[in-house]
């Protein structure tokens, strides 16, 4: 009984603790923090939470869909995915 709660648990501790330490200094923390220094902290909260769902809510709605088209199709063009959006955040920082 114990076993099998924990075993469905299993993935809410695993992404809770993966999200929690990637999360850990990045850019949308310090964000957080500078929008929190100036503006109601309740509603920055609120604001951060949102964009968090809507976020989430599109990688869940993407990783669901993806899973049906067939695996030859995208196997080799994820990484390709991965390395375009980490060239282009970095594009943007420089410009910053």
């Amino acid at each position: 009984m114990i076993r099998e709660i924990i075993m469905e648990l299993t993935p809410l501790f695993t992404t809770f603790g993966l999200i929690a330490l990637a999360e850990l200094g990045d850019k949308t923390q310090l964000t957080v923090i500078a929008l929190s220094a100036r503006y109601d902290r309740k509603k920055v909260f609120a604001g951060v939470v949102l964009a968090f769902i809507a976020v989430t809510g599109l990688g869940v709605l993407s990783g669901r869909t993806i899973t049906m088209i067939p695996e030859k199709y995208y196997q080799n063009n994820c990484g390709s995915c991965v390395h375009y959006f980490r060239d282009h955040d970095a594009g943007i920082q420089r410009r910053l």
